[in-house]
């Protein structure tokens, strides 16, 4: 049986944006004690906040456009992937409320340091809690790197809670074959360098990366959502493949952005811009 121990909100942070509340900002408590067991890999529950700090709620399923969830990459965080890189505003200014998460492990949320706290099936778990405490039915997600996965197969899961989806930095065929080479590429130098940044606990990531690999990704079945668009740097070495990934899917799209790598496409002008008119089409 894989342990799913159950995410718990421990609180909800608005960021204000050109004075506009728009951004809401997930964080989470993951109980330390023994996870619980469960046969089926059902999602664990999780419970909205409450106090000072937020009533649980963001705007419910506003009329218009959808909310856009932001899902950042591995090592990273909501403010260091999607804040400091423009996204938020880039968003924000083309009239979109954006909903976001550290992923367990990251950011403000807990870092538990055994890797069977760190399963796809989790993560998935985790997302369904955002938009479940802020009362979301379907929304439009972007997403970057090990997030990227991590929203494919909540796609999979939850195909009716997605319109559009942009997954960046996503290579999941090449990334195995890089990782176990010895140059910037591999496990461990992404490890290496993830766990220098500020805030990051380098066992808790070890164990995010652990989990992860325990998992292998698998193309099939595909997502049940269409349109999606795949995006990655043109010497992204981690995304190689992705237009063999698009090849599979009924409505894919691939966008290349010259000169980026792995480490900075994320922040490329192009790429938002493609994403937010992707994002902006009709269906």
């Amino acid at each position: 049986m894989t342990p799913h121990p159950a995410p718990s909100t421990s609180g909800v942070t608005t960021r204000d944006v050109d004075r506009e509340p728009t951004v809401y900002v997930r964080s989470y408590r993951v109980d330390p004690g023994e996870p619980g067991d469960t046969a089926s890999g059902s999602a664990p529950e999780a419970t909205p906040p409450a106090g000072p700090e937020s009533d649980g709620t963001c705007p419910t399923q506003p009329a218009g456009p959808p909310p856009v969830l932001l899902v950042h990459g591995f090592g990273s965080s909501f403010r260091f992937n999607w804040e400091q890189t423009g996204w938020v505003r880039a968003l924000t200014t083309a009239g979109r409320t954006v909903v976001g998460l550290d992923l367990r492990g990251h950011g403000a949320s807990a870092k538990p340091q055994q890797a069977s706290y760190y399963s796809p099936a989790q993560h998935v778990a985790d997302l369904e809690a955002v938009l479940d405490s802020f009362d979301l039915g379907r929304v439009d997600v972007v997403a970057y790197s090990m997030g990227s996965r991590m929203v494919w197969e909540f796609m999979r899961s939850h195909p009716g809670r997605v319109r559009r989806a942009a997954l960046a930095g996503f290579g999941p065929y090449s990334a195995p074959r890089v990782a176990g080479r010895s140059d910037p590429g591999t496990a461990d130098a992404v490890l290496a360098a993830a766990s220098a940044l500020p805030g990051n606990d380098q066992a808790a990531l070890a164990a995010c990366q652990q989990g992860e690999q325990q998992h292998p990704f698998t193309a099939d079945p595909a997502p049940g959502v269409s349109p999606l668009l795949l995006a990655a740097g043109t010497e992204d070495e981690l995304a190689t493949d992705m237009e063999l990934l698009a090849e599979r899917l009924t409505d894919a799209r691939t966008l290349r952005i010259p000169g980026r790598d792995h480490r900075t496409a994320v922040a490329a002008r192009g790429l938002k811009t493609a994403v937010v008119e992707f994002l902006e089409e009709e269906g």
